[in-house]
């Protein structure tokens, strides 16, 4: 099931993958919402832009 829905969801710029472990996705899913927040924070202390792109970019 996983694979269809991959293959409905994946156009353009959406990739989709599936994956069987929770624990490694669930960990992924929260460091990128720190990586965000800290870009957010970032970008109203008036230091976006340069700042921000170091969020993503170590």
């Amino acid at each position: 099931m996983a694979t269809m829905l991959q293959e409905i969801f994946q156009r353009g710029l959406l990739r989709v993958y599936a994956n069987g472990d929770v624990t490694v996705c669930a960990l992924g899913g929260a460091l990128k919402n720190v990586v965000a927040t800290a870009a957010g924070v970032a970008e109203k202390a008036g230091r976006g832009g340069q700042h921000q792109g170091r969020c993503h970019h170590p």
